[in-house]
């Protein structure tokens, strides 16, 4: 049976949610949509992303706000709170009386992590009990998933989160290792697993990600039913239930001829992280590598940077944890200061081999 999250009126659950989240600004708001779903953590984790971004849609239209597009705006920001360490994702899990869902999703313990000038909170207490007490809930800043503390809002700022129950973190342990490989390695070494281990046989209603072009085109432009293709190509296949399930395919004529089901069983990265260092690989080995822009912020003593592919959990994490994002539902654009612009180019030019783009002289 569902739970019934909420079976109040529209004015009633808007007015109920402003008190208990303390939360300024409109309802269909990335910071909204998180607070929403951290709730809906509380009372329904472990489960599938599937079930929790339903619920979340459930919850959301008694609220006076635009339902158009809202499944993929809550989706959106699920993965914002996976990034921000909220929620941890699992692969492979089996629950008794449940479904096989290649993926679940389970509350992270209330912890911080502090670099520089900012203290990170994240994780999800049970059934979503406030975990801060009033003195330091007050001085909590929220952009868009994040949720962090100016480190001299309070003395002892530190000594105060650990005395109410709050696990520290190292900033090291927090970011996620990634292995510097080429491109060429991680190529090989795929296409070999997929000659001695790939599964014969075709995939329905499967889609492809068409590889990078010099045409730069947008990444949701790319995925397209698969027709003539042929080569080695990420391919989506979706399921009656749960998400959609990712694999690296040998394509002939449009016909799957051999697939491997990402991630690899030894491996503990998400499916979809797997398959955009892939194919990341893939461009750069073509001559296409992934590109972003950087511009100057001035007002705000930094860079902004714009992404044309979708940065991996690893590689969105750093940007969040360093900067942040600048504009409300735009996945990819990051803010970063101005001292922390060399070295995260240098990592993601030899992680996934982005490359920066430079508008060419007239």
């Amino acid at each position: 049976m569902e739970p019934q999250v909420l079976s109040l009126t529209p004015a009633e659950a808007l007015e109920d949610l402003l008190k208990y989240f303390e939360i300024k600004g409109p309802p269909s708001s990335t910071t909204w949509i998180a607070a929403i779903l951290r709730r809906l953590c509380g009372f329904m984790c472990p489960c599938s992303p599937s079930v929790l971004v339903h619920m979340a849609c459930k919850s959301l239209s008694v609220l006076p706000i635009e339902n158009e597009g809202l499944r993929e705006r809550v989706a959106s920001v699920l993965e914002d709170l996976i990034v921000c360490g909220d929620v941890l994702e699992l692969a492979h899990i089996a629950i008794q009386g449940g479904e096989n869902h290649p993926r679940w999703l389970y509350c992270a313990p209330p912890s911080f992590v502090q670099r520089g000038d900012r203290v990170h909170i994240f994780g999800i207490a049970a059934d979503d009990a406030r975990f801060l007490p009033n003195e330091l809930r007050t001085h909590v800043k929220r952009e868009g998933a994040l949720r962090f503390l100016e480190a001299n809002c309070v003395s002892n700022l530190v000594a105060q989160l650990t005395s109410v129950g709050l696990r520290e973190v190292s900033s090291d342990a927090w970011l996620t290792k990634v292995p510097k490989e080429s491109s060429v390695q991680v190529v090989r070494k795929y296409v070999k697993r997929l000659e001695h281990m790939g599964v014969l046989g075709e995939l329905p209603d499967k889609s492809i990600l068409l590889p990078a072009t010099a045409l730069k085109g947008a990444y949701r432009s790319r995925w397209v039913p698969a027709s003539k293709e042929s080569g080695n190509h990420i391919v989506r296949v979706p399921q009656p239930y749960g998400e959609p399930l990712w694999y690296f395919c040998e394509l002939e004529a449009g016909v799957v001829q051999r697939s491997l089901l990402l991630p690899l069983k030894e491996s503990s990265e998400r499916a979809s992280d797997t398959a955009w260092r892939l194919q990341l690989a893939l461009d750069a080995e073509a001559g296409y590598p992934a590109t972003y822009s950087v511009s100057q912020d001035p007002g705000h003593g930094g860079s902004l940077l714009n992404f044309n592919f979708p940065l991996p959990l690893a590689a969105r994490r750093r940007l969040l944890f360093l900067g942040g994002l600048r504009k409300e539902n735009n996945p990819y654009q990051f803010w970063l200061p101005a001292e922390e612009l060399a070295l995260e180019q240098q990592f993601l030019r030899e992680h996934y081999w982005f490359e920066e783009h430079t508008k060419e002289a007239p």
